[in-house]
């Protein structure tokens, strides 16, 4: 099971990208759950109560807290997650780095960007259940998600 925060104030957008989300992952046969937040606060709040996420989609212009700051608790929490940043705001390129996101999303959303983005993301989960499936010879896959609860 991919575990998926979605965080922006744009309530149609949030609903927008789960959409695309479920679309995408079903096509691939890939278990998804999805949690939407419409601030980050309330994002962090969970990530505080020591819930995890794989894959964060995160805008970057929100009411009481950005989420350039959001991502720096963010990373301070959990280093692993991977951050995709959605904005309709280029300007802000530059600072994303310092969070290493793996991704920066325009808004509109365009589906090949955000498919391509998706499969990177999906792509280095992958790679890590696969990495510790052969260090500890284990066959059965296990979630990233399962395993970092278990740290």
């Amino acid at each position: 099971m991919i575990r998926v925060a979605i965080c922006d104030d744009d309530i149609s957008f949030t609903g927008s990208i789960e959409e695309q989300l479920h679309t995408l992952t079903s096509s691939l046969s890939i278990p998804l759950e999805t949690e939407t937040f419409f601030n980050g606060n309330s994002l962090l709040a969970e990530l505080h109560r020591g819930i995890r996420y794989d894959i964060i989609f995160m805008d970057i212009e929100m009411k009481q807290i950005d989420g350039i700051r959001a991502a720096k608790t963010i990373r301070e929490i959990d280093e692993d997650v991977q951050l995709i940043y959605i904005s309709g705001y280029e300007e802000y390129a530059l600072q994303l780095f310092e969070m290493r996101p793996i991704g920066f999303l325009k808004k509109p959303l365009y589906p090949d960007q955000f498919r391509q983005c998706l499969k990177k993301a999906l792509d280095i989960l992958e790679t890590r259940i696969l990495y510790f499936s052969y260090r500890n010879h284990y066959r059965e896959t296990v979630s990233y998600t399962h395993l970092r609860a278990h740290e």
